[in-house]
């Protein structure tokens, strides 16, 4: 053997990895056989020799008492090759036809962790005498002293020669062996060179050992590759069962991901997203863009797409994505539907209705007729007008009314009119569009979209709101402020007004065409005083809902008696705070006609002012007094001032004109 080529191998084995290698290299074998023969015929240890070698000689001195090796022949069957483990196997073959055909004399094999040769490849003439085969034993219990079997005790690699091997038939060969470890650390097999002494050489222990390492690094990155397979379909499983659609992209902007909910918020195909530029697949904004260019990340933004001529609405959030080093790798980009949004927002802020038809209780036909109407009207989709006094239950029949029909679990949005001013009526219903950066502001009637809207009091509407009212509902779209284009909505209208609106289309206070729209379906709310046998279930179901947990109040047959005789101008909602003062004043859990108001018991609304006789005054004087007399008494309110004096809001108007009277005179 050449020195020169036993340094190198030598400086890689010990760069490398702890090793065994021959005693006296080069070998020198006389040597090595007088050492063989001194230790079978004395059995004393030598000291010269290998510690390892030394000790395998004398573990198969116990092992074989006879001295004769026992070759473990095992026979093959069809189930063989499964009984082991075939990545490893499938793995090594390459690496065995590769190692034979720069060492054409060799024979190289695999075995498995228990020594057992699993495969092999080259001459195999030349060592027919060993009897080495596929299922043959080369554990040290089977095969005596060689590299595979001190290589898997040892956990390192190993080369024997010679008369290294405790039996003589190995004498003229060389074995290199070294152990392959899976990716815990475990052997799971080792790799094998059966040569002739004398073609033996230290770089054959360095093929071993580099093929085996080589396999151990494969096997380890198999391991790491199926653990991302895994953790990658987890997080594809993930993403899967997200409610919100989720978009990433790499750096360059191409998309790389797009989950089933994306596809069905977007309405298109996964492919035709995939591997295209993020800010050429969605119709974004510039504002968006230049974030996604930027790197920035965005919350919650609204935002439209435009895909084939649809629009589509979503609140969209925007991250970027941090490499291991910090730096920007891609971004994820969340969306949401809007509806979805707004359906969230108006359940978590309570405006869901929950009164039903089952709330009422009368006995009255006139509220049997009402509700009959009612129940008509909500199978339907058609606009819906509730005329009566206030306090009659009219925006409890709207509600009512909304949750029969199929819309009952879509937005219920209550706009009161009264309380909107003119200059921010426009900006309530339609909304404002972002721009720059500042996000947008749906509307009323955007927030309604599915649902219902009610106008409350709608003849205190303007006439630029009803306006845009009635835009709504013969376009079913809506333009916001600054906006380019048009959102279509689906709303259904119901309004309440306390006045008849016939009138005030003939004042010029309310638009033909909306009037028109509501006259279709218009219900008629009965004051309460024109409906007296309905009292008493009202009065039993104020005293549940009102009296304390854990108890129950009764009332005096008397109350009854005085209740029916009360007009009560404020109608079902001043029976109701009649009968929660009766609880509070109430001794104990029966109610006496003394707990009820004063005006209850002596059965007058207004206290008359004096009993001095007034001079008698004309029609006009008359009338401009009890004008006064309303506005004081309500605070300028032209709706109670109207409802009081039994006369419509317009006529009202035009008699206080007349008269030179302003509602801001009494505020």
């Amino acid at each position: 053997m050449s020195g020169c080529a036993y340094d190198g191998a030598d400086r890689f084995i010990r760069k490398y990895s702890p090793v065994m290698r021959p005693t006296d290299y080069p070998y020198d074998h006389d040597a090595m056989l007088h050492r063989w023969h001194t230790f079978k015929t004395e059995l004393m240890p030598q000291p010269d020799l290998d510690p390892l070698v030394m000790a395998s000689w004398v573990r198969c001195a116990a092992h074989f008492a006879g001295g004769i090796p026992r070759i473990n022949m095992r026979p093959q069957s069809p189930r063989w090759y499964q009984q082991h483990p075939t990545d490893v196997i499938t793995l090594a073959l390459p690496y065995l036809e590769d190692i034979f055909q720069v060492n054409p004399g060799s024979v190289v094999f695999l075995t498995d962790e228990h020594g057992e040769v699993l495969a092999l490849e080259g001459a195999l003439e030349p060592f027919q005498s060993i009897g080495l085969q596929p299922g043959e034993q080369w554990a040290e219990f089977a095969a005596g002293t060689n590299a595979v079997g001190l290589a898997l005790q040892a956990a390192m690699p190993v080369q024997v020669l010679g008369a290294e091997h405790y039996f003589q038939i190995y004498h003229t060969c060389g074995t290199s062996a070294a152990p392959i470890h899976n990716a815990e650390g475990d052997i799971v097999g080792c790799i094998g060179i059966l040569t002739s002494v004398a073609e033996t050489a230290a770089s054959l222990l360095a093929v071993v050992m580099a093929t085996a390492r080589a396999i151990s690094n494969q096997l380890q990155t198999t391991v790491v590759i199926e653990q991302a397979q895994a953790r990658l379909k987890q997080m594809n499983n993930i993403l899967e069962s997200l409610n919100d659609g989720v978009i990433t992209w790499d750096v360059d902007g191409t998309v790389q991901h797009v989950n089933s909910m994306a596809c069905q918020i977007l309405g298109t195909r996964r492919a035709a997203m995939m591997g295209q530029p993020v800010t050429a697949t969605l119709d974004l904004s510039p504002y968006m863009q230049e974030a996604i260019r930027g790197q920035q990340a965005l919350s919650d933004v609204e935002t439209r797409f435009h895909i084939d001529d649809r629009i589509v609405q979503c609140m969209m959030s925007i991250q970027p994505i941090p490499g291991s080093n910090g730096e920007i790798i891609g971004g994820v980009a969340m969306l949401r539907p809007l509806s979805q949004v707004r359906s969230l927002v108006n359940q978590q802020a309570g405006s869901s209705p929950t009164l039903t038809f089952a709330d009422f209780e009368f006995e009255s036909a006139v509220m049997r007729r009402v509700l009959r109407e009612a129940q008509a009207a909500a199978r339907g989709s058609l606009p819906v007008l509730l005329i009566g006094e206030g306090g009659a239950g009219k925006s409890v029949l709207a509600q009512a009314v909304h949750n029969a029909s199929p819309r009952g679990n879509k937005p219920f949005i209550v706009v009161n009119c009264r309380t909107i001013p003119n200059e921010t009526m426009r900006r309530e219903l339609l909304g404002t569009e972002g721009s720059n950066g500042t996000p947008g502001k749906p509307g009323k009637l955007e927030l309604a979209d599915g649902g219902t809207l009610l106008l409350d009091q709608i003849d205190e509407l303007s006439l630029e709101g009803q306006t845009i009212v009635l835009q709504m509902m013969t376009s079913r779209h809506v333009l916001r402020q600054y906006a380019n284009r048009p959102t279509p909505v689906n709303v259904r209208i119901i309004a309440t007004s306390a006045i008849e609106l016939d009138g005030a289309v003939e004042d010029g206070h309310f638009l033909p065409q909306l009037f028109y729209l509501f006259n279709v379906f218009t219900l008629r709310m009965p004051p309460l005083r024109e409906r007296p046998e309905d009292v008493p279930l009202l009065l039993e179901r104020f005293l549940r809902h009102h009296a304390p947990e854990g108890m129950t109040y009764h009332y005096e047959p008397d109350v009854l008696n005085t209740l029916r005789r009360y007009p009560f101008p404020g109608n079902v909602r001043e029976l109701e705070s009649v009968i929660e003062r009766g609880v509070v004043q109430a001794d104990g859990p029966i109610i006496r006609v003394h707990d009820l108001p004063d005006t209850v018991q002596t059965n007058h609304s207004l206290r008359p002012e004096s009993a001095i006789p007034q001079p008698t005054l004309s029609l006009e004087e008359a009338e401009r007094e009890a004008i006064i007399r309303a506005g004081w008494a309500h605070g300028g309110a032209i709706v109670d001032m109207a409802t009081v004096l039994g006369i419509n809001r317009s006529t009202l108007w035009r008699k206080m004109k007349q008269f030179g009277l302003r509602a801001d005179d009494f505020k």
